[in-house]
């Protein structure tokens, strides 16, 4: 591993986690990309199966996420569900 390594995201078979700064720019960017994508490609992204989960971010800026990226939001630090099970 370097010393400044920096993950931005990672890919299993089905699933990407992405990690983003939450400046509006960078969120908009994602949410662009991600649109680009589903036109590209002709796959569409299941709202029901996402979830977005905020760390460190403002009441404000969660609801901004929220407004882009319309799923499921769950709190960072009560875990997470992947594969079906709860985490924490």
């Amino acid at each position: 591993m370097a010393k400044d390594l920096t993950i931005t995201h990672l890919l299993f078979v089905d699933d990407i986690l992405l990690f983003y700064d939450s400046s509006r720019n960078r969120i908009v960017d994602i949410k662009n990309a991600l649109t680009l994508f589903q036109k590209v490609i002709g796959m569409q992204i299941n709202a029901l199966k996402c979830t977005i989960s905020p760390l460190n971010l403002s009441m404000d800026e969660s609801l901004n996420v929220q407004n882009l990226f319309p799923s499921h939001s769950y709190n960072f630090n009560d875990g997470l569900k992947y594969l079906g099970i709860h985490t924490k």
